[in-house]
């Protein structure tokens, strides 16, 4: 595997970082959500919203990026910009020993109720990836976030999604989980 093709797979690890974060606070939020909806007095066929806040320092503090399962990558950082997210590592050579800086921009895109992520540059040192390494960069990451995405949030759509400098913000819309209730039959 070349260094561009390497840099393309740390790049994804570093997004899949960033989206375990957020789906593990999704799934907790998704969780509470639904109880709150059973608690309710509500009808049933109304929906739950809930805005959802992962800051930077949550990110960057999480075990998957502080713990990377590789040794040839480290010094993972997620950096939150307004409307999109640098993900910056190093990456070191095992047969050389030689170490080299990683750096992936990705913008969000919300799109039928889903973030779409795509990456608009990256980099190993101070070579850029070439236009076909971002589009096979981009079609790892479609398909990861796809079933992150599947896994996290269930019947849940996000409906609206922005990320700042300190923080990424969703507002997540799921559909009440409750059973309908069956009308009662007056006895006869």
């Amino acid at each position: 595997m070349n260094l561009a093709a390497k840099s393309s797979f740390a790049a994804l690890a570093l997004l899949l970082a960033l989206t375990s974060t957020s789906c593990t606070t999704r799934a907790a939020s998704r969780a509470s959500v639904a109880e709150a909806s059973a608690a309710s007095a509500a009808p049933a066929a109304t929906a739950t919203t809930k805005v959802v806040t992962i800051t930077e320092e949550q990110i960057n503090s999480s075990y998957v990026i502080t713990t990377p399962r590789s040794t040839k990558i480290t010094d993972r950082h997620v950096d939150l910009q307004p409307g999109k997210v640098v993900l910056t590592a190093t990456f070191t050579a095992s047969d050389t020993g030689k170490s080299y800086a990683l750096s992936t921009t990705l913008t969000p895109t919300l799109t039928s109720g889903q973030v779409l992520w795509q990456a608009t540059s990256a980099s190993v040192g101070k070579v850029a990836a070439s236009d076909a390494k971002l589009a096979e960069l981009n079609a790892l990451i479609a398909d990861s976030w796809a079933r992150s995405y599947k896994t996290a949030h269930g019947p849940g759509v996000i409906t609206a999604f922005e990320v700042s400098d300190t923080a990424l913000t969703y507002t997540l819309t799921l559909p009440d989980t409750r059973p309908a209730r069956t009308p009662r039959v007056p006895r006869s």
